[in-house]
């Protein structure tokens, strides 16, 4: 391939990362088509050489385990036309992640651009927030069909909040390094955590908000810089999410007491349920299904297809296209095979951090993160977070979010390992007499 053309892709493809952060604002057909192209270009631009370094190893290995439990339980499931549809196809995320591996490799300057403009749709989307919050409806008169909810900048998805509270983590990992000298950086964190702060909760999106706090508590914990400036933050959101609860009724009915009532804790409930009746009716049917298919499930995205026969229904509420948690979703629909592989990396990560934490103790310091790093596997800890109500599993708008930082994670880690055998060479080279 002529070099002046392969550059020509490089950019072309550089740029297409650049966007997405902004094409997730439009909904889920511009991101999924983007990342799609991303990874054909990753193809086309990487050698076979190339290809052996981006595709083998343990990444790609456990996805690939993973890829084929999914399409198994596809071929096996009574919908297996509908099932493949949906499972067949996941491997473009595993390419697009590569993708922004390889560019991260290649193009130098393409950290610092995808920070620029990732920094400038959030500033965007925060400011449109609030907007929506004001007026009811956003700059370009889309407004959300329950209130008070926030929809995207272009779609009438109302997960805004979900939006700035999964992806801020890889911000902050972006403006760490980037911007690591800059004086300006402090302004700029402390203005980025107290506005998604606030505006998550002014979202509506309990999930987005849960998702919030525990990032924060994970950024205060591992991270190493600015432990007291998200310490502080945090404590103004509180304080200024408490002014708005007190003053606000239907802020504080829907984030507040909407939620006790649907947990069940309320003094005139005799029941209490998995985060509200419906997604307790959601989990129920879906356990039906996998104890009815326990190794591979009913086949990837069918639990819209199961969830009305009497033999899973649980009651009346038992329908929707995907249970609402991941792993019960997993459950249901890729059986114990498919969930074990996700449960794992949740339980690899947690671990990771765990002995980076340690490692402040003790003085082998092996085991010590970058902030970057670490900012990064709080984006994987969000995503495999068990606990939580979610998107489908394999809806195309959240996958690109997942997917995106595993490029970033495995550029650094490729990096760092390269690092360790230099340093080994020199240290065994210093070990060398010289021969008189």
């Amino acid at each position: 391939m002529p070099v002046s053309f392969k550059n020509q892709l490089i950019f072309i493809n550089s740029s297409i990362i650049y966007i997405i952060p902004f094409a997730l604002l439009t909904g889920p057909f511009i991101p999924d088509l983007l990342a799609t192209i991303s990874g054909i270009l990753f193809l086309i631009l990487t050698t076979k050489d190339q290809k052996n370094k981006y595709m083998i190893n343990s990444y790609s290995l456990i996805f690939l385990i993973t890829y084929l439990i999914f399409c198994t339980s596809s071929i096996l499931s009574d919908e297996r036309i509908f099932s493949l549809g949906n499972s067949f196809f996941y491997f473009r995320f595993y390419l697009f992640s590569l993708s922004v591996w390889y560019l991260l490799d290649i193009n130098k300057i393409f950290l610092k651009v995808f920070c620029f403009f990732l920094l400038i749709t959030f500033l965007i989307s925060i400011l449109d927030g609030y907007y929506q919050f004001i007026n009811g409806e956003n700059i370009f008169g889309i407004k959300a069909s329950t209130q008070p909810r926030s929809v995207l900048l272009l779609d009438d998805k109302m997960i805004l909040g979900g939006y700035l509270s999964r992806l801020l983590p890889l911000l902050i990992a972006c403006l760490l390094t980037v911007y690591s000298k800059n004086k300006k950086l402090i302004f700029i964190l402390l203005f980025l955590f107290i506005s998604v702060d606030l505006l998550v909760y002014l979202t509506g999106e309990r999930t987005a908000l849960a998702i919030m706090i525990l990032s924060t508590l994970m950024f205060i914990i591992f991270v190493s810089k600015f432990k007291f400036i998200r310490l502080i933050t945090f404590f103004v959101s509180i304080t200024m999410i408490i002014s708005v609860s007190v003053f606000n009724d239907s802020i504080r009915e829907r984030n507040i007491d909407q939620t006790i009532n649907q947990l069940g804790l309320n003094n005139e409930s005799d029941k209490t349920y998995m985060f509200s009746p419906l997604h307790d009716s959601h989990y129920r049917t879906a356990l039906n299904i996998f104890l009815e298919y326990p190794l591979f499930g009913g086949g990837v995205d069918t639990f819209r297809k199961f969830c009305d026969n009497s033999k899973f229904k649980y009651d009346i509420y038992s329908c929707s296209s995907h249970p609402h948690n991941s792993y019960f979703q997993l459950l249901a629909e890729t059986g114990i095979l498919g969930t074990l592989p996700i449960l794992s990396l949740f339980f690899y990560f947690t671990l990771i951090l765990i002995k980076h934490f340690l490692s402040y103790f003790k003085y082998n310091k092996t085991n010590r993160l970058s902030d970057y790093q670490v900012c990064l596997i709080v984006c994987f800890i969000i995503t495999l977070f068990p606990f939580l109500p979610t998107l489908g599993f394999f809806n195309n708008w959240i996958n690109v979010i997942y997917y995106l930082p595993i490029g970033f994670y495995l550029s650094s880690i490729s990096d760092q390992s390269v690092k360790k055998k230099i340093m080994r060479v020199q240290y065994k080279n210093s070990k060398i007499k010289p021969v008189i």
